[in-house]
């Protein structure tokens, strides 16, 4: 099924098109149905409003994803996954966007908030780290031609020397200009940043990292997977989906709490282990995006699957273990919330809303309880003071029946299968 968002006023719709058959013939191309075969198959729309700009790109069979700040209200990236579109929160601020090097052919800007040339530059530095060589930047502004008076001329022309001054430097070329649209290409030519002195390129730093502070130096165009735009034949293939696709998952996921309906993950579970991170946190953070009713399926080994079964029992979810019957050691573990979990807000996953409600008296509460633990449980006692103001009483509760289950399950590893589990459809048949 499918929803259509219609604009009260038809003009908005068309100018959306418009605006992406303008791209297209500013880089040479006859319609925007041509960008697959010029190589832009990803794109990444900052700020992007309404989401119309990526629903077209969608319909054009392009990967458009949204990045937009944290909003308390009228959130950009809410409003287009409700249309069913890519989005996730980044910023500018002072890290980079969640993406690796050489992301996407193509950025799009269209009046999206940001002052390019504020930093020396260091907004646009970052546009280069994510495009890959080849592709292309677009910067729009919807100011009529009626507006465009000699002042506004004048002005625009201020505004835009500093960028012009930044472009060079990245070996960025100007293809285009038309009315408030510029487009600028990303050089393929490694050799051009050895003529730039002013900024440098990047070195001793791994530009695959998450979270990095914005930094002063260019990434440039080397990579052991990216290929240029132009070169390329045929869609994405299983390893490029795997390069573009993977995540950090011992870091949040930048979205909104309750904003998906299901999480797929095929041996997440070992690869986090191989990390260090917390299966506990990662099972909690999937419990904080998803929503009410939503459906977890998680693909992994025997062992690491029966430890997120237990794990995931003690947060309220109802969880299923299913034998693929391969004669494999993957398992398929089924997790659902029920309706009432969140209704009642008795779950972990609405600690967030529990804590703007705290009383005093439940301050004093936890407070209380947290003194009264024996010795045995000292070191997790010191680590509750610290986080009791954040906790409910309910919160304190699960918290508490975690901790009593880890230390049960320590104490019986390795049998895993002697305990009672009505919720395990089948185990190993050996």
């Amino acid at each position: 099924n499918q929803i259509a968002f219609y604009s009260e006023d038809e003009v908005m719709v068309d100018s959306v098109k418009d605006h992406s058959h303008l791209i297209a013939e500013m880089i040479g191309l006859g319609s925007d149905a041509e960008f697959l075969q010029a190589g832009v198959r990803t794109v990444l729309d900052i700020g992007c409003g309404f989401g119309s700009f990526g629903a077209h790109l969608l319909s054009l069979k392009l990967m458009a994803l949204c990045v937009a700040a944290y909003e308390s209200s009228g959130s950009q990236v809410q409003f287009a996954l409700e249309r069913g579109l890519p989005a996730v929160i980044g910023n500018f601020v002072s890290k980079q966007l969640p993406f690796p090097s050489l992301s996407y052919d193509m950025v799009h800007c269209a009046q999206c908030g940001i002052i390019w040339d504020n930093k020396d530059g260091l907004f646009l530095i970052e546009i280069d780290r994510v495009l890959k060589p080849g592709g292309y930047f677009i910067l729009t502004s919807p100011t009529t031609r009626q507006q465009q008076d000699s002042s506004t001329s004048a002005k625009k022309g201020d505004m835009y020397t500093p960028l012009e001054e930044y472009t060079k430097q990245l070996c960025w070329s100007l293809l285009e200009q038309q009315e408030e649209t510029f487009i600028w290409q990303k050089t393929v030519n490694s050799q051009c940043y050895s003529s730039q002195y002013s900024i440098p390129i990047c070195k001793g730093v791994d530009m695959q990292l998450y979270y990095q502070p914005l930094t002063h130096c260019i990434s440039g165009t080397s990579s052991n997977w990216w290929v240029p735009i132009h070169d390329r034949s045929g869609p994405l293939n299983s390893t490029d989906i795997e390069i573009h696709g993977k995540y950090f998952w011992c870091e949040p996921f930048p979205t909104y709490p309750r904003t998906y309906d299901m999480l797929n993950a095929n041996g997440l579970l070992s690869h986090i282990a191989s990390q260090g991170c917390s299966m506990l946190e990662l099972l909690l953070e999937m419990d904080r995006i998803l929503r009410p009713e939503g459906w977890i399926i998680l693909s992994d080994t025997l062992d690491s699957i029966e430890k997120a079964r237990v794990l995931a029992t003690q947060i309220r979810w109802e969880a299923r273990v299913i034998d693929l019957q391969n004669g494999s050691d993957q398992r398929l573990l089924g997790h659902v919330w029920p309706r009432s979990r969140r209704l009642t807000g008795t779950g972990m996953s609405s600690r967030t809303s529990q804590r703007k409600g705290l009383v005093v008296n439940d301050v004093f509460k936890v407070a209380a309880i947290i003194e009264k633990l024996p010795p045995l449980w000292k070191d997790f006692k010191n680590y509750l003071k610290h986080k009791h103001k954040e906790m409910s009483v309910e919160d304190l509760t699960v918290r508490l029946r975690i901790e009593e289950d880890n230390k049960t399950i320590k104490k019986t590893s390795h049998k895993f299968f002697a305990i009672s589990g009505s919720n395990i459809v089948e185990n190993d048949p050996t």
